[in-house]
Formats: C-alpha cells, sequence, structure tokens
C-alpha cells in the first residue's frame, strides 16, 4: 500500500475562516494565532461530530488563553469554521498531525 506523504499545515489562515474573524474582544485580531495552534492539537478531537469548542479549547489552552469565554455568536461562528477547516485538513491528511508519519 502506497501512503501519501503528510500534508504540511497551512500557514495562513484559510479564506473561509478570515470571511468570520473572531469578534471584538480577547481573540480579536488573533484569529491567524488560534488558526495556527490547531495543527498541534490531537487530529482525534476533530473525528466525527464532537463538540467544536473542545478542539479550539484545547488550541487556546496551548497560548495561555483557554479561558476565554467563547459563547457568544460571533465566537461560535469563528470556531466552527475553523473546526470546519481543521477538520477537512486533517481528513485528508489521514487524520495524523502535519509532517507525522503513520506508525
Amino acid at each position: 500500500d502506497h501512503v501519501p506523504p503528510p500534508l504540511p499545515w497551512p500557514k495562513e489562515n484559510p479564506p473561509e475562516c478570515q470571511a468570520k474573524p473572531f469578534p471584538r474582544g480577547l481573540l480579536q485580531n488573533l484569529d491567524d494565532v488560534v488558526w495556527d495552534t490547531l495543527a498541534h492539537v490531537d487530529p482525534q478531537m476533530f473525528v466525527g461530530t464532537k463538540e467544536k469548542g473542545n478542539a479550539i479549547r484545547e488550541g487556546l489552552n496551548r497560548i495561555g488563553l483557554g479561558w476565554v469565554a467563547m459563547n457568544a455568536y460571533g465566537y461560535r461562528t469563528a470556531q466552527g469554521r475553523k473546526y470546519d477547516r481543521a477538520q477537512a485538513f486533517y481528513e485528508q491528511n489521514g487524520w495524523r498531525r502535519p509532517g507525522e508519519s503513520l506508525p
């Protein structure tokens, strides 16, 4: 079986995520930073229809912002777009982190 090499993480916050940035508040202007943290979250957090906020919260924990409340509509929309795009990446990458080879 041929296993494709792992894909690199998209360095730029995807356009569909840029269209719905985090609203005014503590995460305002941190969309690119939050996007980058999702490259380090366990890919299994993106399998199925698990709570989208958990994966984003894990990313925020990595940069010391896991305590930020994100239950307002603008935050849910922004995190949902990031989750959906990261989920698509991980699915395409065989549920591996960027640069991670299969065992």
